[in-house]
């Protein structure tokens, strides 16, 4: 019989490999997996943002498990959330003639002022001024 890994049976659909969802997820990550889980699932939900008590549960974990995870992988919740919304904005504006406020709003922001702020802290350019320069 052939053998998996974690990480290959983790990143499978369960219908591939005849697991149910709750039981693939309750298996032992390594960090990065586990890392690009949380990712797969922030995609998933935006522009809902849910708590990282709320993201323990969507993968039928204790949230000091969670945390526990994350310490270990050498991450935190926030910047993971900061990094997604950050690869969904450039995404959006370099590939979408999408509004700023649409984006913003899109990425869970309550107004553009402040997608803006952190838009300018993760690439040291306005949301504007990157598309001007990175438009395909």
């Amino acid at each position: 019989m052939e053998q998996f890994s974690i990480a290959t049976v983790a990143s499978c659909p369960s219908h591939v490999v005849n697991i149910p969802t709750r039981e693939l997820r309750s298996f032992h990550m390594d960090g990065q997996v586990f890392i690009d889980t949380i990712k797969r699932e922030l995609h998933e939900l935006a522009p809902q943002i849910p708590s990282a008590e709320q993201m323990a549960d969507r993968l039928f974990i204790s949230s000091r498990t969670f945390s526990r995870r994350l310490s270990n992988a050498g991450q935190d919740y926030r910047s993971i959330v900061s990094e997604v919304r950050r690869s969904v904005a450039i995404e959006q504006l370099t590939s979408s003639g999408e509004k700023i406020s649409v984006i913003a709003k899109h990425l869970g922001y309550a107004d553009t002022s402040n997608f803006t702020k952190a838009f300018k802290i993760w690439t040291g350019l306005s949301p504007k001024n990157y598309r001007k320069v990175y438009k395909n």
